[in-house]
């Protein structure tokens, strides 16, 4: 209903996984459980992955997107990821800097 109270015409997503993942549980067969069992909710289904907020962890998020992206990719899924929350200590201006990085940086991801 939120996207729908921001102008969309059918809600964004219908649901989203918040359990966080790192690259060492892309080969959890339970990651991949998820993926498979959830193909029926096509590309309304999102993960959200939690990243980080400082700027020295945007390559290991950037790595670890194209590998989450890959393996949705081989099961034939639509899912997609999103992100809701940014995980860091600092509440200053490198937290803002991350911030900015991640947001340029996840551009390039489009819709998926």
């Amino acid at each position: 209903k939120k996207s729908q109270g921001l102008g969309g015409k059918t809600p964004m997503f219908r649901y989203c996984i918040g359990h966080n993942l790192g690259n060492s549980e892309l080969t959890n067969p339970l990651t991949t459980q998820y993926i498979t069992s959830l193909k029926s909710l096509g590309n309304r289904i999102f993960w959200d992955l939690h990243v980080g907020a400082e700027p020295d962890s945007v390559s290991e998020w950037d790595t670890m997107v194209q590998n989450f992206q890959a393996l949705v990719n081989k099961e034939n899924s639509q899912m997609r990821f999103v992100i809701l929350e940014e995980n860091g200590g600092d509440h200053g201006l490198l937290r803002g800097l991350g911030h900015a990085t991640y947001n340029s940086l996840f551009i390039k991801y489009g819709d998926f």
